[in-house]
């Protein structure tokens, strides 16, 4: 079901540049710029971080392609839903997908059968950024770190829940770690959306829960709940007073990053093109900007070096997933 679309058209200043790309790539190009709108699919419903995300850089890489672009939502299942509709596109270069890389590669190690297979049914375009995942508690909940947390759900076992919106997605996995490294299993309390989570959250119906950094940071700022943690190796560059979950003595850390997907078969020209523009688009400066402001860490890396990228993430999660012994038959 569509819940959202949302379109960018192009302005005139960057015709230039997409015409030049078009000449070097030739037919492929030409199709690709048929006058119908390039569409970037989100698994998320609208206002979650990957959705302000794709919006973000659409609006920007409408300019650079001089093209028309629509943001369509297709939230469901930890982004199945919407990785499934890439794949059941035609491999035209008119349709991508905006994706995490936990919900393209660790999903595959912990749910069986799937629909799709990431190896050979989509082509990576591109690296957009970095995000931290948070752990997130009340606002005036008597621990302020995670150490206080740890202790306080030693003496109050059956508090010891969090929230999340995916299952097996990242966060969920990264409660169920916590829970091992501080001595106290966690209850995983599964939620479909994350507006529901936040208000059950800051009512003080679930304990904790674990987020995208950049889905719950201005909800931390405003002073409607407390970041105790993140699980990154580091600080991160847009947030560097919440500490590491590895400096706080608890030995988690993940990070998760978002990527550009198009159906596999699409003619390489189309890739490279695409590949160009959403670099070009990134490394833009208001683009940054904002993105920095919704809290995540801009990288604008092309098809090479996305793969690399993806090579580690996978090794990442699979030792979070032997770790925690997690599947899903």
């Amino acid at each position: 079901m569509l819940e959202s679309r949302t379109s960018f058209a192009p302005t005139r200043r960057h015709f230039v540049l997409a015409a030049a790309l078009a000449a070097v790539a030739g037919p492929a190009v030409a199709q690709q710029n048929d006058g119908t709108p390039i569409t970037i699919v989100v698994g998320y419903a609208a206002g979650n971080a990957a959705d302000v995300l794709a919006r973000v850089v659409g609006a920007r890489l409408s300019q650079e392609l001089n093209a028309s672009v629509v943001v369509e939502n297709r939230p469901g299942a930890n982004a199945r839903i919407a990785i499934q509709a890439l794949k059941n596109a035609p491999p035209d270069g008119k349709t991508m997908l905006f994706n995490t890389s936990s919900a393209m590669f660790l999903t595959p190690l912990i749910f069986k059968n799937l629909p799709y297979d990431v190896d050979k049914d989509f082509a990576p375009i591109a690296n957009i950024g970095n995000n931290q995942i948070a752990m997130t508690v009340q606002a005036h909940a008597p621990y302020k770190n995670l150490k206080e947390f740890a202790a306080w759900l030693k003496q109050h076992p059956e508090k010891a829940q969090f929230g999340n919106e995916g299952v097996g997605s990242p966060g969920h996995l990264m409660g169920l770690q916590l829970g091992i490294a501080a001595g106290v299993p966690m209850t995983f309390v599964p939620y479909k959306v994350g507006g529901q989570m936040l208000s059950d959250q800051i009512s003080g119906q679930i304990t904790s829960a674990t987020w995208a950094l950049p889905s719950v940071y201005e909800q931390h700022k405003a002073g409607k709940l407390r970041i105790i943690g993140i699980a990154g190796p580091e600080r991160s560059s847009i947030a560097p007073e919440l500490p590491t979950f590895k400096e706080q003595g608890f030995d988690v850390e993940i990070i998760s990053s978002y990527g550009a997907y198009f159906r596999a078969g699409t003619p390489k020209p189309l890739v490279d093109r695409m590949s160009a523009a959403l670099v070009a688009a990134i490394k833009d400066p208001a683009v940054q900007k904002r993105l920095r402001e919704l809290g995540v860490d801009p990288t604008g890396y092309g098809t090479a070096e996305f793969e690399k990228i993806i090579v580690d993430d996978r090794k990442r999660w699979r030792k979070m997933v032997d770790e925690t012994h997690f599947s899903v038959e």
